[in-house]
């Protein structure tokens, strides 16, 4: 069971954006997708969220197309974390966690409710900021926030054990720095491993993705170019054609190292 991706393109004004992809986010692992700006990375995760349609191809949550499923029925299977724009009104941070929950159509506040907040914000180290105003908080708390909200929504049907989840991430480390970049990492590949959730998110960093991911897909002018472990896909020869720059990869720890 897994997300998969069949033969999908993606035109625009007959230009296309992506082409022939094919990928698959299984339950408890991290795909990350690199690629250099404008290579449709984000029109990918926008694809597999259900957010458009593709112009060609089929994209199947465990068996189930994509386009046959109603909306509350996508919001059990994925969430989504966008990437964050400024909130016109100044919420508490927990009023926003609690969007995640709403989104899903569930409006009864229980204590079951509650506990599950308290979980999810323990677990992306928010619990403290519960009360502040959503923006007076850094960058790196934002993300946090925002990562905590989208848990919550999949958290939100997790009595139903059959169903798997799925979180589609684009740029969870943008304006980032490297503690806050640990950290948010961190917490995915947890929530990954701990709670069997699949992760498929969009990096720029070659050696976090490396490090954190158990899949990689490098993306560029709208095509796969190699798809599978770090260590496969992180190859000097295709990194220089990719990324126009001489690149190396040291094996022990595994790097990539630009010149």
């Amino acid at each position: 069971m897994s997300i998969e991706i069949k033969n999908i393109s993606l035109y625009v004004n007959n230009k296309h954006i992506l082409k022939n992809i094919n990928l698959k986010v299984k339950p408890g692992e991290v795909l990350s997708i690199i690629g250099p700006n404008g290579a449709g990375k984000s029109s990918l995760i926008n694809l597999v969220a259900g957010d458009y349609l593709p112009s060609k191809g089929k994209i199947f949550y465990d068996s189930s197309d994509l386009t046959t499923l109603t909306l509350e029925e996508k919001s059990r299977k994925r969430g989504v974390m966008g990437q964050f724009s400024k909130i016109a009104f100044d919420f508490k941070v927990k009023e926003v966690i609690q969007f995640g929950w709403v989104e899903n159509g569930i409006e009864i506040f229980s204590e079951i409710f509650e506990n599950v907040i308290l979980k999810i914000s323990r677990l992306c180290n928010v619990e403290s900021l519960l009360n502040r105003n959503i923006n007076s908080l850094s960058g790196g708390e934002l993300k946090r926030v925002q990562l905590a909200k989208t848990l919550v929504q999949l958290h939100s049907h997790a009595s139903d054990n059959k169903e798997n989840k799925y979180a589609l991430l684009d740029e969870p480390l943008a304006n980032l720095d490297l503690f806050y970049e640990l950290e948010v990492l961190k917490i995915i590949r947890n929530v990954s491993s701990d709670q069997n959730v699949g992760i498929m998110m969009i990096i720029h960093d070659l050696n976090l993705a490396a490090k954190f991911s158990n899949k990689i897909a490098l993306l560029h002018s709208g095509e796969i170019k190699d798809y599978g472990k770090p260590k496969d896909v992180l190859k000097p020869s295709i990194l220089k054609k990719i990324y126009n720059m001489n690149m190396k990869v040291q094996k022990n720890p595994f790097r990539v190292i630009h010149y």
